[in-house]
């Protein structure tokens, strides 16, 4: 399979999976649904994507390739989208669960991108498994964690 393939392969496994992901949310009618996750977790696959293409061209065009400073450039950026949907109301602090899940959808993007397919796959089972089950018995046994009744648009 040539490069290209492989690479427009993990670009399409990151959207699938960040999908899977923003369905939860959507659901939940929380800050970032369906698009935005995919979209997450598209770009971090991309930028790790476009990484490994850059570092397998031709040798003598002397491109050095720096993975880990493209995943730390990912974190920072995905930590100021995150920091964006983070707000305070009244004596609450509401978007922290949405900053995490944006910031671990980065992570599952970049896990894809880099053709870490299971781990990837591993993490989201683990993500959803923390929003649905883990969520369901937090709304149960702790009811001061309800969500916000804040209208939909603000959600």
């Amino acid at each position: 399979m040539s490069l290209e393939i492989e690479l427009i392969t993990r670009l399409a496994v990151a959207t699938v999976l960040g999908l899977f992901i923003g369905m939860e949310r959507e659901y939940k009618l929380r800050f970032a649904g369906m698009r935005t996750n995919a979209l997450v977790c598209l770009g971090s696959a991309a930028f790790s994507s476009v990484s490994i293409f850059i570092s397998n061209l031709d040798p003598s065009i002397l491109v050095r390739t720096d993975f880990a400073r493209t995943a730390s450039n990912i974190v920072v950026g995905v930590g100021f989208l995150g920091a964006g949907v983070i707000f305070k109301t009244k004596n609450r602090i509401q978007g922290l669960t949405t900053a995490a899940n944006l910031w671990t959808v980065s992570a599952i993007g970049m896990m894809t991108g880099f053709g870490m397919y299971k781990l990837a796959v591993s993490t989201t089972a683990l993500v959803l498994f923390l929003l649905v089950v883990v969520g369901y018995f937090e709304r149960r046994f702790f009811p001061h964690s309800k969500p916000s009744k804040l209208p939909y648009h603000y959600r």
